[in-house]
C-alpha cells in the first residue's frame, strides 16, 4: 500500500513518504520500487523518506539513481538505519550527481569510518548546499575523521549563507535599478527633461453690462 500510495503522486513535485512503512527489517522491496520510480521520473523535486527503515540494502538502490537523475534536488533519508556499507554507495551517487542541493542524514548509524567519505563527498558536491547529519561528539583530534565531517558540514552551512546574501543583494540591487529607471526620465543629453506644463486654458472676458 505504500508503495501504490507513492505511485499515485508520481506527477507531484514534493512528495512526503515519511513513516510510511515502505521497507521492513525483512524486505527492503518497497525503497527498491522508490529507486526504479525516481529512474524515470521527470517531476518530483524533493522527497522525504525518514523513518521507513530503508536500510543499506535500500539507499544503495537510491543512491544508485542519484547518479543519473536529473530532476531532484532535495532528499531526506534520516531515521533509517543506514550505517557504513549505505553510506558508501549514496557517496557514489552523491558524486555523479548535478542537482542535489539538500540531503538529511540526521539519525542513522553512522560511525567515524563513514565519516571521512562523507565529508569528502558533501565538499566536492558541485550543487550540495545544505546537509543535516547524525549528532556525533566533536572531537578533540582535529585530524580524525569525525572532525573532517563536521567541518565539511560547518563550510556548507556558510555556502548555503553566501549564496542566500549574494541573491539578497543581487535582488535588492534589480530593484533599486527599477525604481531609478522609472522616477527619472533622462533626455539624450544625460539631462533630467523639465517637468511637461499642464496647458493653457482660453480665458474668456466677461460682457459689461450696459450702463
Amino acid at each position: 500500500m505504500p508503495v501504490a500510495m507513492f505511485i499515485a503522486k508520481l506527477e507531484c513535485e514534493h512528495i512526503n513518504l515519511r513513516h510510511h512503512g515502505i521497507c521492513t527489517s525483512r524486505s527492503k522491496a518497497g525503497a527498491v520500487a522508490v529507486a526504479e520510480a525516481l529512474r524515470v521520473n521527470q517531476k518530483i523535486r524533493s522527497i522525504n523518506l525518514g523513518d521507513n527503515f530503508i536500510g543499506d540494502p535500500g539507499v544503495s538502490a537510491i543512491a544508485e539513481v542519484l547518479a543519473t537523475n536529473k530532476m531532484l534536488t532535495s532528499i531526506n533519508l534520516s531515521e533509517n538505519r543506514i550505517e557504513q556499507r549505505g553510506v558508501l554507495a549514496l557517496c557514489k551517487g552523491l558524486r555523479d550527481n548535478s542537482t542535489l542541493a539538500e540531503l538529511s542524514l540526521k539519525g542513522n548509524r553512522l560511525d567515524d569510518r563513514a565519516a571521512k567519505p562523507l565529508a569528502d563527498a558533501l565538499i566536492n558536491s558541485p550543487t550540495l548546499t545544505k546537509a543535516r547529519l547524525p549528532a556525533m561528539p566533536r572531537p578533540a583530534d582535529r585530524t580524525s575523521h569525525s572532525h573532517c565531517m563536521l567541518t565539511s558540514a560547518s563550510r556548507l552551512r556558510s555556502i548555503c549563507r553566501t549564496t542566500t546574501l549574494a541573491s539578497r543583494r543581487a535582488a535588492r540591487s534589480a530593484r533599486c535599478s527599477r525604481q531609478t529607471a522609472s522616477c527619472s526620465t533622462l533626455t539624450s543629453s544625460g539631462t533630467r527633461s523639465a517637468p511637461r506644463a499642464a496647458p493653457r486654458l482660453p480665458t474668456v472676458s466677461r460682457a459689461t453690462r450696459p450702463s
